[in-house]
């Protein structure tokens, strides 16, 4: 064949392949990109799979078998976010694609969205029940939930059909590391590395365990074995070097971090980490000599002049800091976004120092470079926060999460913000979205329980505090409220479990006791309560908590005596203790002794006039012996010491009741509410006031609409507050089972008798009408309330 023949052939094959092409369909097309993808993917080459997908989605946006090549890919490449939002794609094309919907909710188990991982289970169990991931997937997330018996019940389950079950035995596992029964975990951990041993999940959760039984050798093994079966990962050598911080080997963790400083010379993150490092072991001093050394051989770093400012700040060399600050912004171009950066730091610095005008400045050039700049609008939302300018915080914090929305910093503040608007409902659903997607860490994870326990919700707030636990083993805080809601809910051995925590933990001793203490006292070991608490206190002698703690010990054995003396050794000690002379004044006035109260209270105002704790004490103190005049005084000291504090203000309205001002004392809880929607006694003691001292409609309205916020609520001077709104709103039958509810709970208050009794009238339940308003009425002789004569006349009517 010569030349001109060759060039003859080739081109009509060309023209034959160009017709085969131009003759093919759309489909056609999308199912060869497709096919082409997935072989690619078969020979391990995702990224130009990825291209085949995209040339076919690029066609048809909607063809579901190149959405889940796609979504593989972006599974492959730990692009986590972009397989989720693939995957959803694709169940919201084909709801009954079973693959898609367990991997939607093994992404939403992982990125701590519970409730949506719990749908997702039960839409794939509705497809295939029996189905060994669809199990495994409802065993991790009832395992999250807390559910741990419902969880082993499934894990066994999908064993039964799939010994093999890496899921299961993770669920199996973890659950006897929460049981504490280590070797149980590992013996699970080991049959599926069995069949997957390049599984770093698994590998780390080995680490975990064996941490726990203290056989740290081999933990180290276990690291060691990842570094070096991904050579090229260095996140295996960090994890490695942070073992070796947590189990105080410094030596060695330096000598890992500066290993990944020489592996990635050209990268500042491992230098930044060898700095933190020094700077948590050594000192600040040693982190900035290291990062002076970094900063000289890269000058032009700015990344590393930022850091380097923060250890200024960590030194209290503000003048360098800032200096370091201006330099970067100095240098910065108009689109450098370490310049944006700098201002944010430097703004923040004027903030803390109560510099908002300066602050503002920055924040403004941040938002004319980058008007959609987070750091900005998050410290613009704060500003707006503190002005009370709430509806601009919000505005500022949804532009935030418009771009970025699992930004668990954004969602927090967010939550704050509707709080403080009084959106409690609203406010409580971000707590929990900052929550998750802040992975429960200690940050994020703390003020959500503390809402749930604030709302009477503590077996939801149980649930997030082991989440909390899970992302921070050793948080003492998390811990310590684990141990209060345990109390409160008479499980001693749950609290037993958290003092032994506790105990664990090296600076954590004196908490440990304090719970011991409680637990020992609760089971009625009263000298052995007593000998915890009072080594609680030897071991945290400063902290007013653990005196408190000594105190109850003694007057829960009934010796009061005992206590006095205890609190007057730690005056005679330590006469400036401003919280002892507090605590004292207040066991004198619970023993009678009120002159003496009365004068411990005035000299512990004179050691620190402005701390309104022992004003509102002694307003307490005046109160209880129907001195409300002395109070009123009191509160007017306290609040000229510290204008506009809201306990002082409170306590004053409370005053003001005693003294029958009601209308004054509703002037000051509106006043309150305004500042703080959510704080529950304002709210109580508001809509309480307006349902027992006006008749209009509107106050009577108010009245209910404010008690609704808390109808939920397991506090039960709110539900008696909740169920006389309603009353009085002609709701008898609503009000019926709360108000009987809170008469059972307080059966010695005598407006709650009260109001159960004239709700019955309401119902024309006589004989127990009649039985609650003697009993209000019998209680009225020794605590007399305002509603007694309306209560005579009832039963008189009777």
């Amino acid at each position: 064949m010569n030349a001109m023949t060759r060039i003859f052939s080739a081109l009509l094959l060309a023209a034959a392949a160009w017709a085969l092409v131009a003759c093919s369909t759309p489909e056609d097309k999308v199912e060869r990109y497709t096919g082409r993808g997935q072989s690619l993917l078969k020979e391990g080459d995702p990224i130009k799979a990825r291209l085949e997908f995209q040339n076919a989605l690029q066609i048809n946006p909607s063809a579901v078998p190149a959405l889940v090549g796609l979504a593989t890919v972006a599974e492959r490449t730990h692009d986590w976010p972009g397989a989720y939002q693939l995957f959803t794609k694709v169940v919201e094309l084909q709801p009954s694609n079973f693959e898609a919907i367990v991997k939607v909710g093994r992404l939403q188990l992982a990125s701590g969205q519970l409730d949506k991982a719990l749908e997702s289970a039960q839409a794939a169990s509705s497809l295939q029940p029996d189905n060994a991931d669809v199990l495994g997937l409802r065993a991790a997330v009832f395992l999250k939930l807390g559910e741990a018996d419902k969880a082993v019940a499934l894990a066994n389950q999908a064993l039964a059909r799939d010994p093999r079950h890496v899921d299961s035995l993770v669920v199996l596992a973890s659950e006897r590391l929460h049981a504490r029964d280590a070797d149980g975990a590992v013996a699970f951990l080991d049959k599926a590395l069995a069949s997957d041993e390049r599984n770093v999940s698994l590998q780390m959760l080995k680490v975990q365990s064996l941490e726990s039984l203290d056989r740290l050798d081999a933990a180290e093994a276990v690291l060691h074995k990842l570094v070096a079966m991904f050579p090229k990962e260095t996140g295996y050598r960090d994890l490695l070097a942070s073992f070796y911080v947590k189990h105080k080997k410094p030596v060695q963790a330096e000598s890992e971090y500066r290993a990944l400083v020489a592996a990635n010379p050209k990268s500042n993150a491992p230098k930044l980490q060898l700095v933190r490092f020094l700077d948590s072991s050594q000192g600040a001093e040693a982190a900035a000599a290291e990062l002076e050394k970094f900063s000289h051989a890269e000058p032009s770093s700015s990344e590393l002049k930022l850091e380097l400012a923060s250890v200024r700040q960590q030194q209290k060399n503000d003048a360098a800091a800032i200096a370091l600050w201006n330099e970067v912004i100095a240098a910065a171009g108009d689109t450098d976004p370490a310049g944006l950066r700098a201002r944010g730091a430097l703004a923040s610095y004027q903030l803390a120092h109560k510099d908002s005008k300066s602050a503002k400045v920055l924040i403004e050039q941040m938002l004319a470079k980058d008007a959609r700049d987070q750091q900005a609008l998050y410290l613009r939302a704060g500003i707006a926060m503190d002005e009370r300018r709430l509806d601009d915080a919000v505005v500022d914090l949804r532009g935030i999460l418009r771009d970025a929305p699992d930004s668990a910093g954004a969602l927090l503040l967010l939550a704050r913000t509707y709080d403080l608007q009084g959106a409690r409902d609203l406010a409580m659903q971000y707590y929990s979205d900052a929550a998750q997607r802040g992975r429960f860490a200690p940050a994020y994870g703390m003020p959500y329980a503390e809402q749930l326990v604030g709302a009477g919700r503590g077996r939801q707030a149980d649930g997030v505090l082991h989440e909390v636990l899970r992302a921070a083993p050793a948080h003492v805080p998390a811990l310590r409220m684990l141990a209060e809601i345990h109390l409160r809910a008479g499980d001693l051995a749950a609290a037993q479990a958290v003092a032994n925590e506790l105990a664990r933990i090296e600076d954590a001793q004196g908490t440990a006791m304090r719970v011991q203490g409680a637990v020992q006292l609760a089971r009625g070991d009263v000298s052995g309560g007593i000998a915890s608490a009072r080594r609680a206190y030897e071991l945290t002698p400063g902290e007013p908590q653990a005196m408190a703690s000594v105190v109850r010990s003694y007057l829960a054995a009934g010796k009061p005596k005992e206590a006095l003396a205890f609190l007057q050794a730690v005056q005679a000690a330590a006469p400036t203790n401003q919280p002892a002379r507090v605590m004292l004044g207040q066991l004198l006035a619970r023993m009678g002794n009120v002159p003496a109260a009365v004068e411990a209270l005035e000299a512990a105002i004179r050691i620190e006039p402005k701390q309104a704790a022992p004003y509102q004490a002694l307003i307490a103190v005046h109160l209880a012996n129907h001195h409300p005049d002395e109070a009123l005084a009191v509160s007017s000291r306290g609040l000229q010491s510290l204008p506009g504090d809201f306990g002082l203000r409170l306590a004053r309205a409370s005053t003001l009741e005693a003294l029958g001002k009601m209308e004054d004392a509703i002037s000051i809880y509106e006043a309150l509410l305004t500042e703080q929607p959510n704080a529950v006694i304002v709210a109580n003691n508001l809509a309480s006031l307006l349902a027992d001292n006006r008749k209009d409609p509107a106050s009577l309205r108010r009245a209910y609409d404010i008690a609704q916020r808390f109808r939920g609520s397991d506090l039960p001077l709110v539900k008696d507050t909740v169920g006389w709104t309603m009353h009085v709103a002609g709701k008898h039958k609503e009000a019926a089972d709360l108000l009987k509810s809170a008469s059972t709970q307080l059966p010695d208050l005598a407006i709650v008798q009260y109001h159960y009794g004239m709700n019955l009238l309401s119902l024309n339940n006589v004989p127990a009408a009649r039985k609650a308003l003697q009993r209000s009425l019998d209680l009225a002789a020794k605590t007399p309330f305002a509603q007694a004569e309306d209560a005579r006349k009832a039963l008189q009517n009777l």
